[in-house]
């Protein structure tokens, strides 16, 4: 396991979630804790958003082994950074062809079409969503 817990520290409003409560705004919160593996082993679907506030959200996303997320996956409007915690399989950014594994480190530009497929084992990633939201 990469991180069994991690520390960030926002400015604005938190919004969180779990699998076990509601979404809760937690007002001018400065600053939060989240222990990932706790998260991970309360996640309940493919998406779990953790952290939304307004320049930064984060959440773990699984990809199950045999999957092709490409009709699924469409093009965020926000740039993106997956953290691969578990898992092996490929990602494609446009025409670009990458190997993911455990500790892989990726960028996504926002708008850029990507999907993760050619999957041997569960993928398990931590992604984080910066930049201003656009909707």
């Amino acid at each position: 396991m990469i991180f069994g817990a991690f520390f960030v520290v926002i400015s604005s409003t938190l919004l969180s979630s779990t699998p076990n409560d509601s979404r809760q705004k937690d007002s001018l919160m400065n600053s939060t804790q989240f222990d990932l593996t706790k998260l991970q082993r309360e996640q309940t679907g493919l998406w779990s958003e953790f952290l939304d506030v307004d320049s930064l959200s984060m959440g773990i996303y699984r990809v199950p082994a045999g999957t092709d997320d490409q009709d699924s996956h469409a093009a965020h409007d926000r740039d993106e950074i997956y953290v691969v915690l578990e898992g092996q399989g490929k990602l494609t950014v446009e025409e670009k062809h990458y190997d993911v594994s455990k500790q892989s480190i990726l960028f996504v530009k926002a708008g850029c079409r990507h999907h993760f497929h050619d999957v041997e084992e569960d993928l398990v990633l931590l992604v984080f969503f910066a930049g201003e939201k656009k909707n």
